[in-house]
């Protein structure tokens, strides 16, 4: 089961990755001009839930920016094709069913969850602490109002909700965490015998024929790709000059209007310890952990340190830390334990509380009563905000006037041409959809919506590195695959690197199908090599990470000769198993313990969430436009 588990975690894990992504960031869209039709069509329909055009685009966009700072310009190999966009379409459409079923239970989203939510958004933070201020400039430049982020923000809590109960029925055996800690913790030992390519390139025979065939066979691997040459302009916000101020009428009414947002809700910080409960049908031992957190708690009040406690004894994810939550409201932790922490003094430490996940000892550390301020308390930050909006809309105004007007004389070129206010111009020459041209190195999104263009055509106003640009194709170059005699080369050269490590393949092949390590040996005129232990994670000394040899050797027995070759890279193995030596079960430590109980619990957990949201899939009503038939199977 654990092995299957682990599979379908695979399967699901890229999708998941957006389920606990940052809402902020899904939220926050790049703006552009020149889109007001598209914005009015659907990408599907769930049960009558419209998922628009506009969602579905911002999703993409927002989510390659994710990925983007997580992986650099490599971001366009890890995205490429249409499976970026298949997941997005995934999952808005798990979104819809989930929040459309937590509608059907009536589970409830109160005001003052979100207000804690918004609050404990780091980017609306300063110095740790909410920033009125800070939260509506964010919202502003994004072209959001603190309604409509609020209520997306009520939408995301509600699909945490829904998630967090089917999770409920979730739980990880003893027995589970055992054969995992098998799985992860056995070790193996290894014999291999390894052929190199590169000494088989003496035996390629290149001949005009097999060199015409393999160009045929491979040909458009030689082909290059569509390039075009542009103008563009650029509009950057830094360099947008334009003065404004914030009226005392405004400022009242922004303060009337968002009061709510610079409230600052009863908060405390708090560090505990917790003894987990796993059964509690079994009253004595259920008592046995009881009276260890009692016992615990006399060690504290004896001058035990709290910290120093919580690392020993805690058993959840805050050991490490000695215990500590961070501020937190009500509402977000459950009844008991908010019960008895809100009514804890700071400095001191509860007695033993009984909650769902077992029995705590809550220490406050610090308690911060609610905030309401007056409209002379944030009346700085009003002012600050209502100017930086002013200048925001203006220069949309300014870009959008401009653009309007290119549009109007067909291109850039024209508009210079024709206007006394010319444009400062900047070229691209050669830009292909891999975005290998600067300014869009490594922005591939933005180089494929240009070439999608004709010559003398302009784009729309994209957003590039936080400014605005214009581009205008100037020459286009079509795609071409070079003749053989032009490239004949770099043909001889991919023919001679795939023909070697082929031979290496069909040798390897044969000494595979021997019945022992010696004999392949003999065979080969070759001595094996004896790697290191390692384990199923790790890397193997000499040959490294390939899943499939891998998952073979782990599926062999000790001094099993495995009757296959593996090819990795330019050099081919052949393996035998020399010993694989499992984990000590009752070696597992408390620690390393909890830790797959975590991992289980969050692939089942995974799982359990897909296979509810497959079954509601079977009763719903999904209809996708034709436009995006593609990213839905």
């Amino acid at each position: 089961m654990i092995s299957s588990l682990r599979n379908k975690k695979k399967l699901i894990t890229f999708s998941l990755w957006f389920i606990i992504a940052a809402f902020v960031g899904t939220i926050f869209f790049v703006w552009g001009v020149g889109d007001q039709a598209q914005q009015a069509l659907y990408a599907a329909k769930v049960d009558g839930v419209t998922i628009t055009d506009q969602d579905f685009r911002d999703k993409v966009e927002s989510t390659k920016n994710q990925f983007r700072s997580l992986f650099g310009d490599n971001v366009n190999d890890i995205l490429s094709g249409v499976k970026l966009e298949k997941s997005v379409m995934e999952n808005l459409i798990n979104e819809a069913l989930l929040r459309n079923e937590a509608v059907r239970l009536e589970l409830p989203v109160s005001d003052a969850e979100i207000a804690t939510n918004i609050q404990s958004i780091q980017a609306f933070q300063t110095d740790g602490k909410f920033d009125p201020q800070l939260y509506v400039q964010l919202l502003s430049r994004n072209r959001l109002t603190p309604q409509i982020f609020e209520e997306s923000l009520k939408q995301d809590i509600t699909l945490k909700k829904m998630e967090d109960l089917i999770k409920q029925s979730v739980a990880v055996t003893d027995k589970e965490i055992e054969k995992e800690y098998i799985y992860r913790d056995s070790e193996a030992t290894i014999r291999y015998l390894e052929l190199t390519a590169d000494n088989f390139i003496g035996d390629v025979k290149i001949t005009d024929e097999a060199l015409n065939a393999f160009y045929e066979e491979h040909k458009a691997e030689y082909e290059v790709p569509t390039k075009a040459d542009f103008k563009y302009v650029i509009f950057d916000p830094e360099n947008y000059k334009a003065e404004f101020k914030a009226t005392d009428k405004e400022i009242e009414n922004f303060f009337i209007k968002n009061k709510a947002s610079f409230v600052e809700a009863e908060k405390l910080s708090a560090a505990h310890i917790l003894l987990k409960v796993d059964n509690w049908s079994d009253e004595i031992a259920a008592n046995e952990v009881y009276k260890k957190a009692k016992d615990i708690k006399a060690q504290i009040d004896a001058g035990k340190d709290f910290a120093a406690m919580a690392k020993k004894y805690s058993q959840d994810g805050t050991a490490e830390t000695g215990g500590e939550l961070g501020y937190f409201t009500r509402g977000q932790m459950v009844p008991e334990f908010e019960k008895v922490a809100f009514a804890t003094k700071p400095g001191t430490v509860s007695d033993v509380v009984k909650t769902q996940f077992g029995f705590h000892l809550i220490k406050v550390i610090d308690y911060k009563p609610e905030t309401d301020p007056v409209l002379d308390d944030v009346r700085d930050q009003i002012t600050a905000t209502i100017i930086d909006q002013k200048s925001q809309s203006s220069f949309r105004t300014y870009v959008f006037d401009i653009y309007r007007a290119l549009v109007n004389k067909s291109n850039i070129t024209a508009y210079n041409l024709q206007s006394e206010d010319k444009l400062v111009t900047n070229e691209i020459k050669g830009l292909s959809a891999k975005g290998d041209v600067e300014p869009l190195i490594g922005l591939a999104d933005v180089a494929k919506k240009i070439l999608s263009i004709n010559k003398s055509e302009i784009s729309q106003v994209l957003e590039v590195k936080g400014r605005k640009m214009v581009f205008e194709m100037t020459e286009k170059y079509d795609a071409y695959i070079p003749a053989l005699a032009d490239i004949k080369e770099k043909v001889t050269a991919h023919f001679v690197k795939v023909k070697s490590l082929e031979l290496a393949q069909q040798k390897a092949d044969e000494a595979a199908k021997l019945t022992s390590m010696d004999e392949a040996a003999n065979m080969l005129n070759k001595n094996y090599t004896t790697t290191p232990k390692f384990k199923r994670s790790q890397p193997i000394t000499g040959l490294g990470l390939n899943e499939k040899l891998m998952t073979d050797i782990f599926r062999a027995s000790p001094e099993q000769f495995i009757q296959e070759a593996y090819t990795i890279g330019n050099k081919v193995f052949i393996v035998q198993v020399k010993e694989i030596v499992a984990p000590d079960v009752k070696a597992i430590g408390e620690q390393v313990k909890e830790q797959i109980k975590s991992q289980l619990y969050g692939t089942k957990s995974a799982q359990a969430v897909a296979s509810y949201v497959l079954n509601l899939k079977t009763k719903a009503k999904i209809s996708i436009n034709p436009r995006y038939a593609e990213f839905y199977n």
